[in-house]
């Protein structure tokens, strides 16, 4: 039978699909060990508030009754993960009215949201409060807690963020093969994975940063992959797309201001149906998922919080202003780019788009013209939403005077860091390949340089201990953090009591 070049060049494209899905595997790997290895440590009250949310909701709990809180307060001190002599490094002591000395950099700030947390008399949570509806929660968003708990049930919490993490890196992965070509979608997912931001926070696993990032790579990488895909047809575009609304839904039940990257999405696939042969129908059930996500998450807020635009905050904690905005320019910003370095290349890719579609498309043949017409919508539409993390972030009031706790500050920023990934895989996929290597090898090494200047050199200097490396307790059992339900199965006031949701 004789080989046409047709299946030369076939069979060459699938091998170098090959290797490259494999190297994206190995990478994927590499950085799941360093994830799963590092001593998980509490470096903030926010990470207590959550640990304590997801032991709850393992024992069929979301809001609890007085009796309940103070049971899960008992539970959780005497397993060790509340400590009686303060946060480990967070703040003073909990359960009691006055709070010990802040080291720096944590001592701006914290306070004010600590005490919220304790209580008169007895041990209490932080960041735990009574709510309009006369139950206590976690005043943390809900949507992390629900991805989280099934892991700590299989006493397997640390690989929570790690999951999250492979499903960005798939989507990330097909997208951007499909959008830049051959060495795209590696490249995505290596300015994904290693920057200072992603190791910092993957391996926080009482934290949500890492994983509602996750989800909105995964949620753009599948919806940008299905638009490109214009061959498939209509019921795998509507499905896939619909995959990819759900998960930037589920990031921001995880994270309110989440809520950007959805509504971009929405806006940049209505905007570019028509070229990228999307149907009406398959958009009319895409602004349904969203429609209905939204609407139960604010039916949530409305049974957990009292009212279907509340979330757990006490009045007068999150606060934007105008005014915020040239301190955190000037002072959090700066520090972003340290910490996600690929910042200068998805600029650079801005710039790389427009100035090729300002100088080639009149010259360029249909075909030509169309794909710099193309790179420049998607360009823009992953800025618009990047720069929207960023101007809903520049003007947090809360940030202003937090110039010297970087680790505290970078990580509201996190989010946004798949449409840097993308827009710098872009640019330096049209580098020659000995240039995009070299920049590929800097941008890890630049990671974890960032990991270690975040960190103080080590995590061991950070916090107080949660649980070893793959969640291994020193003494060679899963550790406090990890696995099963709270002693006793269930709080006082009976197995569903005022809070029970099971």
């Amino acid at each position: 039978m004789a080989v046409t070049i047709n299946d030369l060049v076939t069979s060459v494209r699938r091998k170098r699909v090959s290797v490259e899905a494999t190297l994206a595997v190995l990478l994927f790997a590499v950085f799941s060990v360093f994830v799963l290895i590092t001593t998980h440590r509490y470096l903030e009250p926010d990470d207590y508030s959550y640990r304590a949310a997801i032991a709850a909701l393992a024992s069929g709990h979301i809001r609890l009754d007085l009796a309940q809180y103070k049971a899960l307060a008992r539970s959780l001190t005497s397993s060790g993960v509340l400590p009686t002599n303060g946060l480990h490094g967070a703040g003073g002591g909990i359960g009691r009215t006055g709070l010990g000395a802040l080291p720096p950099p944590t001592a701006q700030g914290i306070v004010g949201r600590l005490t919220q947390g304790i209580g008169a008399t007895g041990q209490s949570i932080p960041q735990w409060h009574k709510m309009a509806t006369g139950y206590y929660m976690t005043e943390k968003n809900y949507g992390y807690i629900l991805l989280a708990t099934p892991f700590y049930i299989i006493g397997a919490l640390n690989f929570a963020p790690v999951f999250y993490g492979g499903l960005a890196c798939f989507s990330l992965f097909i997208a951007a093969r499909r959008w830049i070509g051959s060495r795209g979608g590696l490249l995505a997912v290596v300015l994904y994975l290693f920057s200072g931001l992603a190791l910092t926070f993957a391996w926080r696993s009482t934290m949500e940063t890492f994983t509602d990032a996750s989800l909105i790579a995964t949620g753009v990488g599948l919806l940008l992959y299905v638009v490109l895909a214009t061959e498939k047809s209509q019921r795998f575009r509507t499905t896939v797309g619909g995959l990819g609304f759900l998960a930037l839904s589920m990031a921001t039940f995880a994270r309110y201001t989440d809520l950007v990257a959805l509504a971009v999405a929405l806006i940049a696939v209505t905007l570019f149906s028509r070229r990228s042969q999307i149907s009406r129908s398959t958009l009319a059930i895409w602004y349904l998922v969203s429609t209905l996500s939204m609407a139960a998450i604010a039916l949530f807020n409305y049974w957990a919080y009292g009212s279907f635009a509340s979330t757990g905050y006490s009045s007068g904690i999150i606060k934007f202003s105008l005014s915020s905005i040239w301190s955190n320019l000037t002072s959090v910003l700066p520090q972003v780019i340290v910490a996600l370095p690929a910042s200068i290349l998805a600029i650079g890719a801005i710039g790389y788009a427009l100035r090729g579609y300002l100088r080639k498309s009149g010259a360029a043949t249909n075909g030509e013209s169309h794909s710099y017409r193309q790179d420049l919508a998607i360009v823009v539409s992953l800025a618009g939403a990047w720069f929207g993390f960023w101007l809903v972030y520049l003007a947090y009031s809360w940030t202003v005077n937090q110039s010297g706790a970087g680790l505290h500050v970078v990580r509201f920023y996190v989010p946004a860091i798949s449409f840097v990934a993308l827009l710098g895989a872009y640019l330096i996929s049209k580098l020659r390949k000995t240039i995009a290597i070299g920049f590929a090898v800097a941008v890890m090494v630049l990671a974890f340089v960032s990991f270690y200047h975040l960190t103080g050199g080590s995590t061991n200097a950070l916090g107080g201990g949660a649980h070893g490396p793959l969640g291994i307790g020193v003494n060679g059992a899963f550790g406090p953090g990890q696995g099963g339900q709270i002693p006793g199965g269930s709080f006082a006031g009976g197995p569903n009591g005022g809070g029970g949701v099971g």
